[in-house]
């Protein structure tokens, strides 16, 4: 009997341990969940393609469709923008003319999302060729580009038609045409593709893209990642 009180002590600490082993282990719990929830939610946000340049991981090399030729334009300054002073860094190309009031619009709208995009100043070029340069000179371009708040990484080229179509039917391989060329087409004046094409620093074609097709978009930043 008289052992009766220590035991009793010794019952009541040992339940003390026990409720605080539990809480423990219940701490514990709730700070892993915490930690793995917060961590999922990271990895969800840095996987959004709009936060800029997705990531391009481990991916077959991009294709090469073929080598632009030599060629000679006019940027909006009235310089003269060759092959050559284009070589060294990748770029992404467009066809529009500034009458258009259908697909350019459009297009140039697509093309200026894609330079909000990208860190600035951006590790490309943005090339839009005129397809109707006759009319579009280098004023006529200038205006076109500041009405799009185009950066100065973002050039307008003109030059000879004949040429320009060349370069796009040869150099390109996109169609091009007058609405007298294609008769069915004539509720456009000029009939041109609505596809970016991904050019790398060395001039060769590793792309194209359907400029209406928002995952299309998506791709191109991936495959640009990859050549940088």
């Amino acid at each position: 009997m008289s052992r009766q009180p220590q035991t009793r002590h010794s019952l009541h600490w040992v339940r003390v341990f026990g409720w605080l082993t539990v809480a423990a282990m219940v701490a514990a719990l709730g700070v892993t969940y915490w930690l793995s929830d917060g961590s999922a939610e990271s990895s969800r946000v840095s996987l959004q393609p709009a936060d800029g340049l997705i990531t391009a991981g481990d991916l077959p090399e991009l294709p090469i469709y073929g080598e632009l030729p030599s060629f000679e334009l006019v940027n909006t300054q009235g310089d003269l923008v060759s092959l050559e002073t284009l070589k060294g860094k990748p770029f992404i190309a467009d066809f529009v003319f500034t009458r258009c009031q259908g697909t350019c619009p459009v297009l140039s709208r697509k093309m200026a999302q894609l330079q909000s995009r990208l860190p600035q100043p951006p590790p490309v070029r943005f090339l839009s060729f005129s397809v109707d340069p006759d009319h579009d000179t280098p004023e006529v371009l200038a205006e076109y580009a500041e009405s799009l708040g185009a950066g100065p990484d973002w050039w307008f080229l003109s030059g000879d038609r004949e040429r320009t179509y060349d370069l796009i039917r040869r150099g390109f391989k996109l169609g091009v045409s007058q609405a007298e060329e294609s008769p069915s087409s004539a509720a456009e004046p000029i009939v041109h593709s609505t596809r970016f094409v991904l050019v790398d620093s060395e001039s060769r074609i590793r792309g194209y893209y359907e400029a209406f097709e928002p995952e299309k978009l998506d791709q191109l930043l991936l495959d640009l990642e990859q050549l940088l």
